[in-house]
């Protein structure tokens, strides 16, 4: 497992939290596992990691 950290800042994910997913599914890819997101906070749009390559998402 590829662990992310995916920051938010009001309620919304940063082109960095994008990025860093998006490599970490690549990376995930490559070793033959899955990129897990984890984001601290009221998030609204946790599902749109999915489309960066987040396979499942922990929103503490």
């Amino acid at each position: 497992m590829v662990l992310v950290f995916a920051e938010a800042t009001n309620g919304k994910f940063k082109k960095a939290a994008h990025e860093v997913v998006t490599y970490g599914a690549k990376t995930a890819t490559t070793l033959g596992t899955e990129c897990v997101a984890l984001t601290i906070g009221d998030v609204t749009d946790a599902g749109d990691l999915g489309r960066f390559g987040a396979r499942s998402w922990v929103l503490k």
